[in-house]
């Protein structure tokens, strides 16, 4: 798996604040922030890095450095529903009694902005940078789009389609979405929830009319205290905080949102999305534009204050999934180059070379001399669908499987849901030994011969039984049979019974250590076997 290595961050250094903006004042100089840490010898550090790096800064977050896991979260949860907009305060953080005396001693720490309210009894401090962060800093382009007058328009051009059925989106080469992530569902269905929505986008645009109107200059510098209107429908959006909690006091600051679900949508209109070097994949595994996109170096080492050369796609820098899902289904597609309805021009296709090697990215915009190799931070995950997120940390091991595969240019990844298995009467196996719902993974590829496979796996992580993971053919009523299935499955106390209109081949699922971890060569192994069925 991709380890990761955050420059200029010490290793296991923990992020305990967030300070002010700044930019020298010069129509070349981009926006900057301030971060201060706690290092392993508990001695304080602070570091000022790019605007793209906002996008994993959640307070909280222990930076780890050399390992697949870029930070690991910290801080007591709990899951809360956001109040309407109209009951919302604003006050400064160091006005909370929950912040720690030295960090409420640092002016700029201290009087960084802060939405209060009241959600389930508790009252709620939560940073206004932390919930932009987490609605709309998915990756770098999007941080930079924030911080620039029509910075939307600049990626995206947006019209209802011909048949009024659908929108059509089409992001430009060279300044519009890198193709790697248009690639991604989820990453389309944050877009078009961003798009469409016009309560979500007046927010995101909210940021730099704040930052025109709000900035002031001082000693050849710009400065800014973070600010942004929150989206008027968050109310009945339920989120998953960690934080500092006083059980007392019923009192929460939040570190980070750790998930957001029941965003609202409000349109059932498919959202078509082009550019010009989204080609579709070929038989012969042609790379050109057409797979997975933005090769994935087996390390990167994170940079962000060159600026890289814009000469290939950008590398994928994979993160954990920021857990966003949505009130209703979000219907998206990708409209190939060459296909009708594409408005495009031509587009030669981007290199993906270096995938696997060490490798040094800047998560900079890229320009026309600079050196280097482009990334940014990919963390929406895979495309989730439903109650995912909610249970994805059931199959890790396969989900990191999944992630390898999606990157085989011989397959066109489309996505994965994890839901409960359904309720059988007079069978218990529906539920965990601890009372949980036991669930299971359907993920979902298209090979170059159009094809489509699906991958489909049962949690039995409490010993209940050992199953294979299937590889299902996809024909007519996939999924009535695929219910079928699974109610069959439940009723054979969890041995596999496929109804026989299903094609299906079974790869032994691999054992775990006396850890119940699964080594890198057995997920190796178990991604291998898997690849072999999917394929021709």
């Amino acid at each position: 798996m991709q380890k990761k290595i955050f420059k200029r961050i010490p290793s296991e250094a923990k992020l305990v604040a967030l300070g002010n903006q700044f930019r020298r004042d010069e129509p070349s100089s981009f926006w900057r922030f301030s971060t201060f840490f706690s290092r392993l010898d508990r001695q304080e550090y602070s570091e000022n890095f790019e605007l793209e790096a906002l996008c994993v800064m959640g307070l909280g977050r222990k930076f780890m450095q050399n390992t697949d896991q870029l930070y690991t979260s910290s801080g007591f949860h709990q899951t809360l529903t956001f109040p309407p907009v109209e009951q919302w305060e604003e006050a400064l953080l160091g006005d909370c009694p929950q912040l720690a005396k030295r960090l409420a001693a640092k002016s700029e720490v201290a009087n960084q902005r802060c939405f209060v309210f009241i959600a389930g009894g508790v009252k709620v401090w939560l940073p206004k940078l932390e919930l932009a962060r987490k609605l709309f800093f998915h990756a770098g382009f999007m941080v930079r789009a924030a911080y620039l007058p029509n910075g939307l328009d600049n990626l995206f051009q947006m019209r209802l389609g011909a048949d009024k059925l659908s929108y059509d989106v089409f992001t430009p080469s060279r300044t519009g979405v890198p193709i790697a992530f248009l690639k991604q569902p989820a990453y389309r269905e944050f877009f078009s929830w961003l798009l469409v929505n016009k309560d979500i986008r007046n927010s995101f645009e909210s940021i730099w009319q704040k930052l025109n109107a709000e900035q002031t200059i001082k000693n050849g510098y710009c400065r800014w205290v973070f600010n942004f209107n929150p989206p008027t429908s968050m109310v009945g959006v339920e989120a998953m905080f960690r934080g500092i909690y006083n059980h007392e006091e019923k009192e929460i600051l939040v570190w980070e949102i750790a998930s957001l679900s029941g965003l609202p949508y409000n349109t059932l209109r498919t959202v078509i999305f082009s550019h010009p070097q989204l080609k579709q994949p070929v038989k012969n595994g042609d790379a050109a534009g057409g797979g997975s996109g933005g090769g994935s170096p087996a390390t990167v080492e994170i940079d962000t204050e060159d600026e890289p050369s814009g000469d290939n796609e950008r590398v994928r820098i994979e993160l954990p999934s920021e857990s966003l899902s949505f009130d209703r289904e979000i219907k998206t597609k990708v409209n190939y180059k060459g296909q009708k309805g594409y408005p495009g021009g031509k587009g030669g296709g981007e290199s993906l070379s270096d995938a696997g090697a060490i490798q040094t990215v800047s998560t900079k915009d890229d320009v026309i001399d600079g050196r280097g190799r482009a990334g940014d931070f990919d963390q929406l995950g895979l495309g989730y669908e439903g109650d995912t997120n909610r249970y994805a940390e059931r199959f890790t091991a396969l989900i990191d499987v999944i992630k390898e595969l999606s990157k085989d240019q011989r397959l066109e990844y489309l996505g994965t849901k994890i839901e409960p298995l359904p309720v059988v009467k007079r069978c218990s196996y529906h539920k965990m030994n601890d009372e949980r719902p036991r669930c299971y993974l359907l993920a979902k590829f298209r090979r170059t011969d159009g094809e489509v496979r699906y991958i489909l796996d049962i949690d039995t992580s409490d010993g209940a039984r050992a199953v294979s993971t299937l590889i299902l053919h996809s024909c007519p009523d996939f999924d009535e049979l695929l219910e079928k299935t699974l109610v069959l499955t439940l009723r054979k106390s969890l041995r596999w019974h496929v109804v026989k209109v299903l094609r299906i081949t079974a790869v032994h699922h691999p054992e775990c250590d006396q850890s119940g971890v699964l080594s890198i060569q057995k997920l190796e192994s178990w991604k291998s076997r898997l690849l072999s069925r999917l394929l021709p």
